[in-house]
């Protein structure tokens, strides 16, 4: 019977692989790279991760998950239109600042390569799709019908989504959120009219 696991070592392994990944990219990882970086054996990465694919999937999940901590658990269809600007426009320049930016930059890269590299799964498709989910009950409540709901939840997870992708591009934080408060104020207009407040 071999040692039990110790449950500290495989989380703060993967800060320190995630630390380790903010100049590299996803594709190029290996658990001998990782292994000689953190001057680890290759045998410690395997036994905690598994396999290759078990590794990315845990550094995606970490960022995903650092960005749900970031803007706290929020059941986003309690909200009021101003509730939710707010949470929006308060809370999406976080995710651009370190460390969760490079979680972005890594988000990307995966969720570009999701379709065609098995080793990346679909934690990014799963996470728009959970965005979307929750902007569509958020439209629902609001009164808009299903099929607008989800329509309006689309485009404002694209444009998140989207906006969070020229900051992977340009750097431009700034720029990024006073883009993503634009798409933000468009959609809700376009779908609910004019804001009463």
């Amino acid at each position: 019977m071999g040692r039990p696991q110790d449950p500290t070592i495989r989380p703060r392994l993967l800060g320190e692989i995630q630390q380790a990944m903010q100049g590299s990219t996803l594709s190029s990882v290996t658990f001998r790279g990782l292994a000689s970086e953190l001057g680890l054996s290759t045998y410690s990465l395997s036994y905690h991760f598994g396999s290759r694919a078990e590794l990315i999937d845990a550094i995606l999940e970490g960022t995903i998950r650092a960005r749900a901590e970031l803007l706290g658990d929020q059941d986003l269809s309690t909200l009021t239109r101003a509730e939710l600007r707010v949470f929006l426009r308060d809370g999406y320049p976080l995710t651009l600042q370190a460390p969760y930016a490079a979680g972005v930059r890594m988000q990307f890269e995966a969720g570009a390569l999701e379709r065609i590299d098995p080793d990346m799964g679909q934690r990014i498709a799963d996470s728009h799709a959970a965005w979307a989910s929750q902007f569509a009950r958020w439209f629902e409540a609001q009164g808009l019908e299903a099929a607008r709901a989800s329509v309006g939840a689309r485009a404002l997870a694209d444009a998140l989504f989207g906006t969070q992708f020229g900051f992977v591009l340009t750097d431009d934080r700034d720029a990024a959120a006073a883009a993503a408060e634009l798409a933000i104020e468009a959609i809700l207009t376009h779908l609910l009219g004019p804001d009463a407040a």
